[in-house]
């Protein structure tokens, strides 16, 4: 007898599709780049990543120093391959509006809104506070922005806001801990970015600097869960063994502060990066 019931339901052909799309966006970073990640930063990933399971309610912050435009593709990278490889978590990118917006500059915006279409990640820009004066519209770019990232269940952010001439590690911006308080309950989870044999800064139409074949080292730096209230590793992973766990205790809201957040991004950067952030603090 015939039917005429289809072979796939229409929920799961665009998540097979998102899901090839990012194997293919990974892939193609792993070819375009020589990435490095030690075994004690795979062992961390996977941990989150369970919690993140465990927990649906959990959102995510990660975020990492600013060097060069690649940057953000090993966010991306990271995410998809380690923290959400089934596209559990709705994610955003956060931009810098005069980079990625089209009438600002098409160009950014064109390959930005490419990169995150593969890793099936949603732009979303705001105005950085020393160019408020510069644009009239800020205020309302702003405020859209803070709407829509209220939406999503997981960020990816550079906190210093800029690149980096130095490689050393600048004063943050605020914006990180604002999306951490409208996310609520949300795992940190800090990366260095050393680029060890230097910047090959390879120019497209002779303007946006890209470093295709380097050698690029990612570490991971100690996570930081926040919640709104105070609770143990143990309820927030059920059925699962902490023996081995590499992650810490969870903090709560009124713990947590930039300070704390960007002491643990320095700790996963070689000494000579740390800057202003190179001294550990107890939280």
């Amino acid at each position: 007898m015939e039917t005429n019931e289809p072979t796939h339901s229409n929920r799961a052909l665009p998540h097979t599709w998102e899901q090839l799309r990012t194997g293919f966006a990974t892939k193609l970073v792993e070819y375009l780049y020589s990435i490095e990640i030690n075994e004690q930063s795979k062992v961390i990933l996977a941990q989150v990543g369970q919690l993140l399971n465990a927990d649906p309610d959990l959102h995510l912050i990660l975020y990492s120093n600013h060097l060069a435009y690649d940057d953000q593709a090993f966010l991306f990278f990271l995410h998809r391959l380690f923290l959400d490889p089934n596209h559990q978590r709705t994610l955003a990118a956060v931009g810098a509006y005069d980079h990625f917006e089209f009438t600002k500059n098409p160009l950014h915006a064109i390959v930005g809104n490419l990169v995150c279409y593969l890793f099936d990640t949603t732009l979303l820009n705001v105005v950085q506070q020393e160019k408020k004066g510069e644009n009239p519209d800020a205020e309302d770019i702003n405020a859209s922005f803070w709407d829509k990232i209220s939406t999503f269940q997981a960020a990816l952010i550079a906190p210093e806001g800029r690149r980096s001439k130095t490689g050393i590690l600048q004063e943050a911006k605020g914006g990180i801990m604002k999306i951490a308080e409208i996310f609520g309950d949300v795992v940190f989870v800090p990366f260095g970015i050393e680029y060890p044999d230097g910047l090959t800064n390879l120019r497209i139409f002779q303007y946006i600097g890209i470093n295709f074949g380097v050698k690029v080292q990612l570490n991971i730096g100690q996570p930081i869960i926040c919640t709104r209230e105070h609770t143990i590793l143990a309820s927030l992973f059920p059925n699962i063994s902490l023996q081995s766990s590499l992650l810490p205790q969870p903090i709560t809201q009124d713990q947590i502060s930039l300070e704390i957040v960007m002491r643990s991004l320095a700790q996963s950067l070689p000494e000579r990066m740390r800057g202003i952030y190179g001294q550990a603090e107890e939280i």
